[in-house]
């Protein structure tokens, strides 16, 4: 758990992202400031719809907000231009999406490996760091198999390991243990509280899943487009399905 005078590496000031359909404009988000510190997990939980997926976008500059701010290691996303934008995402934000997107024909390796060559790495290089990451996510005798042969805990072990090829600080997971049973779910939220604090770097998980929360060293209640509440793990209850 990071500490109080950690070096906050994400912020979202105010943030509003709105959708305009043929009759009305919905809000997915309405005024949401948070704040990570570096080696924090933070688990953002609430019902499908509540703006969970928007927030993730918003903070990995994959959309850009109507309203408010996003910082990023103390800069603003919105004074960045293109080129500096596309080298943040490469390069400081590792993102685990709710269906993965591994290229499913290329082994768990190469999959790994992409991130590091796009960003200009040796393929030498890039394949004894992949080593590495698959080896730290429990994969180590798994590296040469296609990822489509792959069961789904170790294809989002695959998909983490990626995230991580070029050490970025800050790491987002969407739902990552939404498709797991129990023991693989464990597993994947123990990786992810020690990837934040061995690492020094900041988890953002959109979760359900109780197991995450209870990991995470602080967790905010989203509904509706708005933070509800946020709350440290020693200020709520947790029980099966349940958290309060």
């Amino acid at each position: 758990m990071a500490g109080a005078d950690g070096e906050i590496l994400i912020e979202t000031q105010d943030l509003e992202r709105a959708y305009r359909t043929v009759q009305r404009v919905v809000f997915a988000l309405r005024g949401v400031s948070i704040k990570v510190r570096a080696g924090e997990l933070l688990c953002v939980v609430g019902p499908s719809g509540s703006g969970k997926t928007t927030l993730l976008n918003l903070i990995g500059t994959l959309d850009m907000p109507g309203n408010g701010r996003v910082l990023l290691c103390g800069r603003d996303t919105g004074d960045l231009s293109a080129g500096e934008i596309a080298h943040l995402r490469c390069m400081g934000i590792g993102q685990v999406f709710q269906d993965l997107n591994l290229l499913d024909d290329l082994s768990a390796r190469r999959n790994v490996e992409l991130p590091m060559l796009i960003a200009g790495a040796t393929s030498a290089q890039a394949g004894e760091r992949a080593e590495k990451l698959l080896k730290e996510a429990g994969l180590d005798r798994t590296g040469d198999r296609p990822a489509a042969e792959l069961s789904c805990g170790q294809r989002q072990r695959v998909a983490i390991a990626r995230a991580l090829a070029n050490e970025p600080r800050i790491i987002l997971a969407d739902e990552p243990t939404g498709n797991l049973d129990q023991s693989a779910g464990r597993q994947i939220v123990n990786l992810l509280a020690e990837l934040a604090a061995r690492r020094n770097c900041a988890v953002v998980a959109a979760t359900h899943d109780p197991q995450m929360v209870d990991a995470a060293g602080t967790t905010a209640f989203l509904r509706n487009g708005l933070i509800e509440r946020t709350c440290r793990r020693d200020e709520l209850s947790i029980t099966v399905g349940a958290v309060k």
